[in-house]
């Protein structure tokens, strides 16, 4: 059978197949030398003619299976996440017409699912597989999780032959990028954390949206890269970067962060793609969960008002104190029902907000807790007498400064002897005490 009669073939398949003919280009490159319709749908950035743009799609491997088929006579597949396809697409190069003096020819094909396929996704090398496992494991049993992450990212990194790695999230409303945790062979290059840039990382889903992870091999790979995003390249050049491994972490259709490593060993680039499939899903997962209860854990242990904890963590932080010194501050604020009859509940608020930011500059905000409408605790663990009455005399003053403030307060310190029930209790007697003596100076402003 001749080319044009397998050109003729391809185009009647009913299944999403595709004819490409390829040769190598005098760069290194593939250089695409004929595709037919189908090929540009299901990849829609590569041109007749011209070099295959490594960037899309995002598999650095599709190309080099490609040539394999079309020009060595080898048939191979790779299975990715392709939002061009509708969901994950089982990829297939098959051989055709081996060249002789000239280009090769392979059908390509593309079976698409919307949702992933466990079975096909389990075809991975065992090298990964194995990773994966001690991925799990090691978060399993971990019992600080951030420091789970740590060891994974280690394992991965030795793995990857990589100078190092990170793990960098993005926060979409403060646009802030945030290294959740690094490691850093001790002869490798060192990055500087404050020049993650969040509008620069933004440009980086284009790179990953149709993948598990993008990679650059070559210099070769870093000049297609650098056509599209200059920036990008430049500033890895400037921190020595010859290689990269980039895997975002997503949540639904959103990209929360990644996970990058650095001047890899470029030999092991197959099975660095399998590994990254298998991090992208299952540390973007885990990621994903940990960060969810954190926010739940943040929300059910914070006043909505004025962003102090609540009588919840409150009871956290009374269980952590242990038989070690501690202070304690028992507020209350004095005037906020006689504001909220005549200023309204709005005026209310911004007492209380006003009274936060008084506590907030004399006291760590952790150690201040809001527990009722115009109540206010604090509690100070492991402090020394000294020091918990300096920050009392400062919270004095600066209340003692604003005339629209007023508290009522009862303090104690124990160096251990006393047990915290106690303490609190002598603290409430001493503010019902304050709280007397200040209507007695101010009878007008007595509760009705």
């Amino acid at each position: 059978m001749d080319c044009q009669s397998y050109r003729s073939m391809a185009d009647q398949i009913a299944l999403p197949c595709a004819l490409v003919s390829v040769e190598r280009a005098y760069d290194g490159g593939i250089r695409i030398v004929y595709a037919n319709s189908r090929f540009h749908t299901l990849v829609p950035d590569v041109r007749e003619g011209g070099l295959y743009d490594m960037s899309l799609p995002k598999d650095l491997k599709f190309e080099e299976l490609c040539f394999k088929a079309a020009v060595l006579g080898q048939s191979g597949g790779i299975y990715i996440n392709h939002p061009a396809l509708g969901g994950w697409a089982d990829e297939h190069m098959i051989p055709l017409v081996l060249p002789e003096d000239g280009p090769g020819y392979c059908l390509f094909t593309a079976y698409v699912t919307h949702e992933a396929d466990p079975d096909r996704m389990g075809l991975q090398s065992m090298g990964a597989a194995e990773a994966a496992l001690r991925a799990s494991v090691t978060l399993m049993s971990a019992e600080d999780f951030r420091e789970g992450v740590r060891a994974v990212l280690t394992d991965t990194q030795r793995m990857c032959g990589a100078h190092n790695g990170r793990v960098f999230l993005l926060d979409h409303d403060a646009k802030k990028v945030d290294v959740f945790c690094a490691v850093v062979d001790p002869t490798g290059i060192r990055r500087h954390n404050d020049a993650l840039n969040y509008d620069l990382i933004q440009t980086w889903d284009e790179f990953t949206s149709g993948s598990s992870s993008l990679i650059l091999a070559s210099e070769r790979d870093m000049d297609a890269l650098a056509k599209r995003n200059p920036a990008w390249v430049a500033n890895l050049r400037d921190f020595g970067v010859k290689s990269l491994v980039l895997i975002p972490l997503r949540r639904g259709n959103t990209t929360f962060g990644f996970v990058d490593f650095v001047n890899f060993d470029t030999e092991k680039r197959g099975e660095i793609q399998k590994l990254a499939e298998l991090i992208s899903i299952y540390l973007g997962t885990e990621i994903s969960n940990y960060l969810l209860m954190e926010r739940l854990e943040e929300v059910s242990t914070t006043d909505a008002l004025t962003g102090l904890k609540n009588r919840t963590a409150m009871h956290h932080r009374i269980e952590s104190v242990g038989a070690r010194p501690f202070g304690i501050v028992n507020l209350d604020l004095n005037g906020l029902k006689r504001m909220n009859d005549t200023g309204g509940h709005d005026a209310g608020d911004r007492l209380l907000i006003m009274a936060a930011e008084a506590l907030k500059k004399a006291f760590y905000f952790s150690d201040i807790f809001r527990t009722g409408g115009d109540e206010f605790i604090v509690i100070l663990p492991g402090i020394d007498r000294e020091t918990f009455y300096r920050k009392l005399e400062r919270f004095r003053y600066i209340v003692g400064n604003n005339p629209d403030l007023s508290f009522a307060m009862g303090v104690c310190w124990s160096d251990g002897s006393v047990d915290i029930t106690t303490a609190f209790r002598v603290a409430d007697e001493a503010m019902y005490e304050d709280k007397k003596a200040y209507y007695r100076r101010n009878p007008h402003l007595r509760r009705p």
